[in-house]
């Protein structure tokens, strides 16, 4: 054996080597970026479904004060007839036509003390009414039953008539379109994994896309809060290796954004509804066909694009993870940067594949989801090499 021909041996095993140590430590994100969909297979198809808009928990924007205070599933509450709550009036005796017998103790009055003068009938029957029901919510749960136990029938059937029930507000135990408050995406970036995080808490959000690989790392952040109004971001920034690339910090009473590229500061103007790039998505699962307008401008930290104009593409089922999934394209467009959002219905209008085209001199990119978990539940796992054999030319793949 030579020796030239024994360092190509030996550089053949290194490569393999690390070949296989990539493959164990990428396999799955590999298998995922090979079962893609392409440019060409993702036909659209009509719109079969709505972007429905979702609901707000009220945990989610309840002040920090009332934090866990739950409200009443029902409130019981129970009338009386206002003649058998006021004392009775003192009868005369009738006429005797025996001998008095001896004298008794004459029976303590009973004294009545009003807290307010009684204006009108209706007002004495609210006062009433009011201490009736404070004493009916204080009894333990055997009081009505010997109260009624101790009344005629006709009565007992009187004011079980007269029992109103006022339940919790409708749509409380609607839990389906509750928007979550916390979610997690493990996308595919090419072979990398690229982590999206959703959180809000008491009515501010945090988003947060990360990535990191050979000890490199990237951070793109939105913070901001979440109401009736929608998202609202208030910062936006871009992290490489710990290091700030670019930033844009809302001041929304001023309708102003101040946008620092690499230290370089320039103010623009915004109106609301105004989103950043990845708050976008976001406004639109959460707002869904509720939004009156689907063109506002799209920030970064180094640039604001105005007045883009988003619409309904179609629809189309993409292969994510270990599942075929339906889902809607929001596509944008402004010169030669594109916007395109998919969004999953059945999954809270999730993001589930991101395309940003940012011009010449930004970075574009393509993330697709290979796994989701909701409220901790997950429901998109990631695709294996143990669900079968991937085909990238089969189209029931796409």
């Amino acid at each position: 054996m030579t020796p030239r021909f024994g360092r190509r041996l030996l550089g053949f095993a290194l490569a393999l080597s690390l070949l296989l140590h990539l493959s164990g430590l990428f396999g799955e994100l590999a298998l995922a970026w090979w079962a893609r969909p392409s440019a060409d297979a993702t036909p659209l198809r009509k719109a079969t479904q709505k972007l429905a808009a979702q609901e707000l928990d009220d945990e989610t924007t309840r002040p920090a004060g009332l934090a866990g205070v739950k409200p009443a599933d029902k409130q019981v509450v129970y009338l009386r007839p206002l003649a058998e709550l006021m004392p009775p009036k003192p009868v005369a005796p009738p006429p005797a036509a025996t001998p008095k017998p001896a004298s008794r103790p004459k029976p303590r009055p009973v004294k009545v003390v009003a807290s307010a003068p009684v204006a009108t009938p209706a007002v004495a029957g609210a006062a009433v009414g009011s201490a009736v029901a404070t004493a009916a919510a204080s009894m333990p749960a055997s009081a009505p039953a010997l109260a009624a136990a101790s009344k005629p029938a006709a009565a007992v059937s009187t004011e079980a008539t007269r029992t109103v029930h006022a339940s919790a507000p409708a749509g409380l135990g609607k839990q389906a379109k509750a928007f979550p408050k916390k979610v997690e995406i493990t996308y595919v970036y090419g072979v990398f994994p690229v982590r999206m995080t959703w959180r809000v808490d008491q009515g501010d959000y945090r988003l947060k896309l990360a990535g990191s690989l050979f000890g490199r790392t990237r951070l793109i952040e939105s913070v901001g809060t979440v109401g009736k109004d929608g998202v609202v971001p208030q910062r936006f920034s871009d992290y490489k290796d710990d290091k700030l690339l670019n930033e844009a910090t809302f001041d929304w009473d001023a309708k102003t954004v101040t946008l620092n590229d690499k230290g370089n500061l320039k103010t623009a103007d915004i109106s609301p509804g105004d989103q950043d790039l990845f708050s976008a998505a976001f406004q639109f699962a959460l707002q869904g066909a509720k939004m009156k307008n689907f063109t506002f401008a799209m920030v970064s930290g180094r640039k604001l694009y105005p007045e883009v104009a988003f619409e309904i593409r179609g629809e189309t089922t993409l292969r994510l993870g270990d599942q075929h999934v339906d889902v809607i394209l929001l596509h944008g467009e402004f010169e030669d940067r594109i916007f395109d959002f998919w969004l999953a219905p059945q999954w809270n209008n999730m993001p589930v594949r991101i395309q940003l085209t940012l011009g010449k001199d930004s970075s574009s990119f393509d993330i697709l989801a290979n796994a989701i978990t909701i409220n901790g539940e997950q429901v998109l796992k990631p695709l294996s090499s143990t669900n079968g054999t991937v085909d990238r030319n089969n189209p029931q793949l796409r």
